[in-house]
């Protein structure tokens, strides 16, 4: 069953839906594979940087722990995040579920490795959380989603000091 098309995109399901957009299973015709299609709400300017800035952050962040920009595009006037696909859903799935001890330490440690990585490359990903953590075709967790991000040496942006930014429930206390 299809969603529907954008471009050379099938939509196939909607995976998540965020303040910003939503998130759908697509079948892209050209690559000949699944992925997934990150579609901002509204087109407006400032959801275009958001999303351009989203894709640049991630890809700078490089390792098999975090998700893969495929593409950054527009079609039929809709700016489009591809990026790889990660089909096992999220660790927010097994929140609530007991799993062994030595699954709960192989996700935490491909967390950290995606932090570490996050880190690496100059950046604070500001919305860790188990919703943005994906499991991929082998089971291993690697994080997404950084529509939060911010390089380390910007440091916070003027619009938002004094609000609070993330999840609350997943933010450190301090």
């Amino acid at each position: 069953m299809s969603l529907g098309r954008l471009g050379p995109y099938r939509l196939e399901a909607e995976l998540g839906r965020g303040g910003m957009g939503a998130v759908y299973r697509a079948f892209d015709e050209r690559l000949g594979e699944q992925v997934a299609l990150k579609r901002a709400w509204i087109d407006t300017p400032e959801t275009r940087r958001r999303l351009l800035a989203e894709a640049d952050l991630q890809r700078r962040a490089l390792s098999r722990a975090v998700v893969g920009v495929l593409d950054v595009c527009e079609e039929e006037g809709t700016p489009l995040l591809v990026l790889e696909l990660c089909e096992g859903g999220s660790l927010e799935l097994l929140v609530d579920e007991p799993a062994p001890a030595e699954e709960i330490v192989g996700h935490g440690l491909a967390a950290l490795d995606a932090l570490a990585a996050v880190h690496s490359a100059g950046l604070v990903h500001r919305d860790v959380k188990p919703s943005n953590l994906l499991l991929d075709g082998a089971g291993r967790a690697r994080l997404t989603d950084f529509g939060l991000a911010l390089e380390q040496a910007a440091g916070i942006p003027p619009h938002e000091e004094g609000f609070l930014v993330g999840t609350p429930r997943y933010m450190a206390p301090e």
